[in-house]
């Protein structure tokens, strides 16, 4: 997929997928130390389930930005907050140099969501530097909704 120009790899897979998918990365990461940013949007699931150990990594850098407790209600501000913070610090990741891989799990949930506006994430896609792999997951979004976005 190629958004602004630019290489992205964008994601939609469900819970279970897209937690074999971050293990696979990270597992590809740690063993060629490969500096690595995962920034977890919309969900609080427990660290240990994507990669045990990981913690004790020194060149994967996980954050997370909300909880995942979303049934029959919808976002509070408090969830708009967390997103807002996950995105600054997701530019310095994209902008910074540091890291090789930047996956932004579930920001395109956080889109749906209204959480993350689609011009935000173009703007950060649009920044990123040149040698940084970017990847946007989502679990909750259709192929449709992500053309939608703007992201075909």
């Amino acid at each position: 997929m190629w958004i602004a120009n630019l290489p992205v790899e964008i994601v939609a897979l469900d819970d279970l997928r897209e937690t074999e998918f971050l293990r696979s990365l990270v597992a590809d990461a740690s063993q060629h130390a490969v500096r690595m940013f995962i920034g977890r949007f919309m969900t609080d699931a427990n660290v240990e389930r994507i990669a045990p150990g990981l913690r004790d990594c020194p060149w994967i850098a996980l954050r997370q930005y909300g909880h995942s407790c979303f049934v029959n209600a919808a976002p509070l501000l408090a969830d708009a907050l967390r997103a807002e913070k996950g995105l600054e610090e997701a530019e310095r990741a994209v902008r910074g140099g540091e890291h090789r891989i930047v996956v932004l799990s579930r920001i395109l949930d956080a889109v749906h969501e209204n959480l993350v506006q689609p011009q935000d994430l173009a703007s950060l896609v649009e920044s990123r530097s040149g040698s940084v792999r970017l990847i946007l997951t989502g679990c909750a979004v259709s192929s449709e909704e992500i053309g939608a976005f703007g992201f075909t």
